[in-house]
C-alpha cells in the first residue's frame, strides 16, 4: 500500500506531498473536487469524513489522478469538466478549458437587458453560447466553431446544461462562405477567438502547450489579430443597428484591435480590463 493506511487523511497527505509544485490552495481545490466527484458527496461531507476508509479501489483512482497531474495534464481534463458561470461544462482535448477571464466577458454582456439572436463565433466547448442561453432564456443562440470535435463537445454541453443552443461548423477567417449569408439582424456576436501569437509558445505553460489545442490558440505572429479583423468584418455586416460586437482579447493588441473596428464603422467602443488590470475585453456598437 502506498499510504501508511487506507483513512481519507491519509490519502490526502499522498496528495500533496506527490504534488509539491502545486500551490496550497491548488492542491486544496483539487483535492475538494475530485474526492466530492467520487463519492457524490457535499463540501461539508468532506469535511464530516475525516476519517472515512477508502477502498482498494479508491486509493488506485487517487493513484491515478497524481501519476496525470504529475505528467503535466490540466486537472480540468482529467476531471472532465470544470464549473462556468454555473454551468457544468466538460472537458476534453476537443477544446479550450474556459478561463475565469472568460467568465468576466460574459459577465460583461449580461448588462444588456434584451438580447434575442445571438452568435458565439470561435465557440469551442460552448461555455459562453451556454451562459449566455442560461441568462437570456427566450433568445435564440449559435455556436459557430472550425472543429467538429469541438461543435461535438459543444452539443454534449448543451445537453448536460439541459440548454437549446445550436452548434454549426464555420471558418471564421473566410467571410465569403455561404454559412455567413444565412445570418442577419443579430442583437449581438461575441467571440473569443485564437490570439496568441506563436511567438509566445516558448512562454506558455506546458499544461497547456502539451494538452490544449493549439488550433484554439496561435495565430502566426505577422497577423496576430487576423481573427479580430474577419470577425468584425462579418459583423459589420450581420449585426442589426444598435447590435453588438464583444470580444475577448490579448492585452498586447488592445489598440490595435479597436483601431480596426474604428476603421470599419464601429461606434461607442469600449475597452474593459480584467480583474488582473490587463486590457481583456472589447465591445463596439453597430450605430449605422
Amino acid at each position: 500500500m502506498f499510504v501508511k493506511d487506507n483513512t481519507l487523511n491519509s490519502a490526502k497527505a499522498y496528495f500533496s506531498e506527490r504534488l509539491e509544485g502545486f500551490s496550497e490552495s491548488e492542491l486544496k481545490l483539487m483535492w475538494t473536487e475530485i474526492i466530492c466527484k467520487r463519492f457524490n458527496w457535499s463540501r461539508a461531507d468532506l469535511l464530516m469524513n475525516a476519517d472515512f476508509r477508502l477502498s482498494e479501489s479508491d486509493l488506485l483512482f487517487i493513484r491515478f489522478y497524481v501519476k496525470r497531474l504529475q505528467e503535466n495534464e490540466p486537472f480540468q481534463y482529467i476531471l472532465g469538466e470544470t464549473e462556468f458561470y454555473g454551468l457544468t461544462i466538460k472537458c476534453d482535448k476537443r477544446a479550450l478549458i474556459p478561463r475565469p477571464e472568460t467568465e468576466e466577458l460574459v459577465d460583461w454582456i449580461s448588462e444588456n437587458k434584451i438580447i434575442q439572436k445571438a452568435v458565439d463565433i470561435c465557440s469551442g466547448s460552448g461555455c459562453i453560447a451556454l451562459a449566455l442561453k442560461s441568462v437570456y432564456k427566450n433568445a435564440t443562440i449559435l455556436g459557430v466553431d472550425i472543429s467538429d470535435k469541438a461543435n461535438d463537445l459543444a452539443r454534449e454541453n448543451a445537453q448536460l446544461n439541459k440548454l437549446e443552443v445550436l452548434f454549426e461548423t464555420a471558418d471564421a477567417l473566410d467571410v465569403n462562405a455561404d454559412f455567413w449569408s444565412t445570418l442577419s439582424d443579430l442583437d449581438l456576436i461575441v467571440s473569443n477567438p485564437p490570439y496568441i501569437p506563436e511567438s509566445e509558445k516558448a512562454e506558455m505553460a506546458i499544461n497547456v502547450l502539451d494538452f490544449e489545442p493549439h488550433l484554439a490558440l496561435f495565430v502566426e505572429n505577422d497577423s496576430p489579430i487576423i481573427f479580430y479583423e474577419r470577425i468584425a468584418d462579418i459583423a459589420i455586416q450581420k449585426l442589426k443597428i444598435g447590435g453588438l460586437l464583444y470580444f475577448e482579447l490579448h492585452h498586447l493588441y488592445s489598440e490595435e484591435v479597436m483601431t480596426y473596428l474604428e476603421d470599419i464603422g464601429f461606434q461607442a467602443i469600449e475597452i474593459k480590463k480584467d480583474l488582473q488590470g490587463k486590457n481583456r475585453m472589447i465591445k463596439g456598437e453597430r450605430l449605422k
